[in-house]
């Protein structure tokens, strides 16, 4: 009887350790920045192109999206987003919620559409997210008006 009853405050013990380590790891887990971010290309009714960045806020505190736009490898800046759903650049996002980042996309951008190999945002307590940014899968030269804004009118992601 007295290794029954060891053995029940040992096992008690146990679970009281593993619940405190998750409960550690969760309020950490909390309070940081998780952002998630995915590029698209998208064509509005008036038959226009913008390229887009959904931006998603995991965590469960407001954060402020300073800037947010596509690059090269090297991390060069090909071209900023300044717009979002929401209104201008910055914007402070809920916690919990998601936005669309978004600019107009010419005809005179799709030669450099190649050249985009992630998109970016970054954060007022400057944070950077990154993501790999081949917003369409067409090649950059077979993208002309007549593919674009074709009647199809298909959605590259």
């Amino acid at each position: 009887m007295h290794t029954t009853f060891e053995a029940l405050t040992f096992a008690t013990a146990i679970i009281g350790v593993t619940l405190g380590l998750y409960n550690a790891w969760a309020m950490d887990r909390r309070d940081r920045v998780r952002i998630v971010i995915s590029p698209l290309i998208s064509y509005t009714r008036d038959n226009g192109t913008r390229a887009e960045i959904v931006i998603r806020n995991l965590s469960y505190i407001s954060v402020t999206i300073e800037e947010a736009g596509f690059s090269d490898d090297s991390g060069v800046a090909i071209f900023s987003i300044g717009g979002s759903t929401k209104g201008d650049l910055p914007q402070t996002m809920d916690p919990r919620s998601s936005m669309r980042a978004f600019a107009p996309l010419p005809l005179t951008y799709f030669p450099r559409l190649s050249h985009i190999r992630r998109c970016y945002i970054k954060t007022a307590c400057m944070k950077t997210v990154t993501a790999p940014g081949h917003i369409c899968a067409v090649p950059a030269e077979t993208l002309r008006a007549e593919s674009v804004l074709g009647p199809s009118q298909k959605r590259c992601y």
